[in-house]
């Protein structure tokens, strides 16, 4: 019995995620802080150790972020 051979596991998954919103400690610093927002990029796919998962995010003025998932969290 042969195991059929993916080159990137069974299933592909390509997503885009967005984030808006604001943090403060006081109501009155919420009103006064800027609202913040960032998107994000993954592509995943299954492999024989788990799912995995690369992707790279960026907000306005702050340095962008790439990330790496392998197996289950």
């Amino acid at each position: 019995c042969a195991l059929p051979i993916y080159p990137f596991g069974k299933n592909l998954y390509v997503g885009l995620s967005t984030e808006y919103g604001k943090v403060a400690d006081t109501r009155e610093q919420l009103m006064k802080s800027e609202t913040r927002n960032s998107i994000g990029l993954f592509v995943g796919f299954d492999t024989l150790f788990g799912p995995l998962y690369v992707g790279y995010g960026r907000a306005r003025q702050r340095s962008p972020i790439f990330y790496l998932f392998l197996g289950q969290p």
